[in-house]
């Protein structure tokens, strides 16, 4: 990956302009033409090295309940399981642990009740039982990689 292309990533990480033609912006900063950074955007997408360009919005200031689950699921269950979870438009993360509840994820929804309300019909469905651990105390974390190498 060259210097542009670096720069590009840590731009769209951080700095994703918000006009007309976000895609020719991003090119000036980073010495690309609009038409190699949406290149680069597609492979980059296609090749999983970015997972999605969106916003993130503040779920509670929304009206919305956001909580962490865990199930424990059989290893000749977990494709299928997996697949059921992340079928759900309020999933956000879904990931494999060592342990006991293997399989986790994030889920939100439009207030308690519609949490609750999804998650019952989901272990109906799995026919297990799901761990609900909403946050207590909130940390956010932002995580932004650095592929240029600057400080």
């Amino acid at each position: 990956m060259n210097k542009a292309q670096k720069t590009l990533l840590r731009l769209l990480q951080t700095d994703f302009p918000l006009c007309e033609r976000p895609f020719a912006h991003l090119g000036e900063q980073s010495g690309l033409s609009e038409g190699e950074v949406i290149e680069l955007v597609e492979r980059w997408l296609r090749d999983g090295l970015i997972r999605r360009i969106g916003p993130t919005f503040e779920p509670a200031e929304l009206g919305f309940k956001t909580t962490l689950c865990a199930v424990s699921v059989s290893p000749e269950r977990l494709e299928e399981a997996a697949a059921k979870i992340n079928a759900l438009p309020g999933v956000t993360h879904n990931y494999l642990r060592e342990h006991q509840f293997n399989l986790w994820f994030t889920l939100t929804a439009q207030g308690e009740d519609a949490l609750r309300e999804i998650i019952a019909g989901l272990e109906r469905e799995l026919g297990l039982t799901i761990l609900n651990l909403p946050a207590e105390h909130r940390f956010k974390l932002q995580v932004q990689f650095d592929a240029v190498g600057e400080e």
